[in-house]
C-alpha cells in the first residue's frame, strides 16, 4: 500500500475534508494522465521550502550545544563536529530536489482567497476530497506517499527537531503562510542511496506524476464563483469525457445574492 505512515507526520483523520485548487489546464492534465503531480520541493515559489530553523545553520548554536553535551571534546574535535553538523543541514537544503510535494487545503468549505491565489479566478477549478479517499486513490501507485499537516513556526526562534528525520524540514513553513492550513503529500528518494538512478532521472524535471484512481479521489468538482456558465458546462463535459462518473460537479455560489433579502 503506497500510503506510508512516516514517523513525525501529523496525518489527519480519514474523514478530514481537503481541497486542491488549480487552473483549467492543470485540471485537464490531472484527468488526462490520471495522476497527481508532485512538484519538486526546490521548484516552489517559496524559497524557504525545506529550510530548517535559523539556528541549525549557526556555528555558535552548535558550539554551545556540543560543549554542554561533550565537555571533554578538544577544540579541534569540537570544530570538526560543528562543521559536520552545519554541512549536514546545508546539504539537506540542496536535497530538496529529491522530494515531490502536492499541496491540499484543509477546510470544510471552499476558501474565497484560494480562488485568487492558487487557481484562476475566471477559469479556476477545485477538487474536494477526504484524506481517506486520497490514501485509497493511490493504492496502486509504485510510490510510497507520506501525508501530514504542515506546522507553521517562527524560524527565528530555537526549536528542536529530530535532525535525523530527513523529512522534518519539508513539514514546516513560516507563520506568514498559516492561512493555508496545508496538508501535504510527499514522495522522496534518499539521495544517500545508490540504487535509484532511474528515480533520480524522474526528479530531474519539475516533479513526478503519481498514479491515482480519480473516481476514488474526487468527491466533488467546484468551478470558480467568478466563472461564466459556459465555462462550467465545459468543465462538466470534460469530466464526463474522461470518465469521472461519481463526483458531483458544482458551480460555486460564493457570490450569489442571498434569497432572503
Amino acid at each position: 500500500m503506497p500510503f506510508n505512515d512516516y514517523p513525525g507526520f501529523d496525518t489527519p483523520q480519514d474523514d478530514t475534508v481537503i481541497w486542491h485548487f488549480m487552473n483549467f489546464p492543470k485540471f485537464c492534465s490531472l484527468l488526462s494522465l490520471s495522476s497527481l503531480f508532485f512538484c519538486r520541493a526546490d521548484r516552489f515559489d517559496d524559497p524557504w521550502e525545506g529550510v530548517w530553523p535559523k539556528h541549525y545553520y549557526d556555528t555558535a548554536y552548535w558550539k554551545d550545544k556540543l560543549t554542554a553535551a561533550f565537555p571533554w571534546m578538544t577544540r579541534e574535535e569540537m570544530q570538526q563536529q560543528i562543521d559536520i553538523n552545519v554541512s549536514y543541514f546545508e546539504s539537506s537544503y540542496r536535497d530538496r530536489g529529491h522530494m515531490g510535494v502536492t499541496c491540499w487545503h484543509e477546510n470544510q468549505n471552499e476558501a474565497e482567497s484560494f480562488w485568487k491565489l492558487y487557481s484562476n479566478p475566471t477559469y479556476g477549478v477545485a477538487i474536494k476530497t477526504r484524506v481517506g479517499l486520497l490514501k485509497k486513490s493511490i493504492e496502486q501507485s509504485r510510490w510510497n506517499v507520506h501525508i501530514g499537516k504542515v506546522t507553521y513556526i517562527d524560524f527565528e526562534k530555537a526549536m528542536t527537531f529530530d535532525q535525523h528525520d530527513h523529512l522534518a524540514a519539508i513539514r514546516i513553513k513560516r507563520l506568514d503562510f498559516a492561512h493555508e492550513k496545508e496538508v501535504r503529500a510527499v514522495v522522496w528518494k534518499d539521495p544517500r542511496l545508490r540504487d535509484h538512478d532511474r528515480d533520480k532521472k524522474i526528479f530531474s524535471g519539475n516533479g513526478v506524476y503519481v498514479d491515482c484512481d480519480l473516481n476514488t479521489l474526487i468527491e466533488s468538482i467546484t468551478v470558480s464563483p467568478m466563472a461564466e456558465d459556459w465555462f462550467y458546462n465545459v468543465v462538466v463535459d470534460v469530466a464526463k469525457r474522461y470518465g469521472i462518473t461519481k463526483a458531483r460537479c458544482l458551480k460555486s455560489d460564493l457570490y450569489e445574492k442571498p434569497d432572503y433579502v
